[in-house]
């Protein structure tokens, strides 16, 4: 259900995806985080007055399968990192 919900957000994926996690954005992000599909999706919407749509079930179910590999013990900075390809240290087999 948690899947289902964050694959159809209209809103900001970071702060729910925070949120999840027992955190929350900064408060000078308090209308999203800016970075995320939805957030600039909304931004391109007010530019340009159009609606875009983005299908992001299958990144979705990456990050949250990465979660569910390393028994959910590191931040999201780390799963971030992880499906970037991207970040110091790498994550233990």
């Amino acid at each position: 259900a948690k899947m289902k919900k964050y694959c159809h957000l209209t809103s900001c994926r970071r702060a729910y995806l925070l949120g999840y996690f027992g955190e929350t954005l900064a408060l000078s992000q308090a209308d999203g985080c800016g970075g995320c599909d939805c957030c600039d999706r909304s931004t391109s919407a007010k530019k340009s007055g159009k609606m875009l749509e983005r299908d992001v079930q299958e990144r979705a179910r990456e990050l949250l399968n990465g979660v569910l590999q390393c028994n959910q013990s590191y931040g999201i900075a780390k799963y971030v990192h992880f499906l970037r390809g991207t970040g110091g240290q790498a994550l233990p087999d």
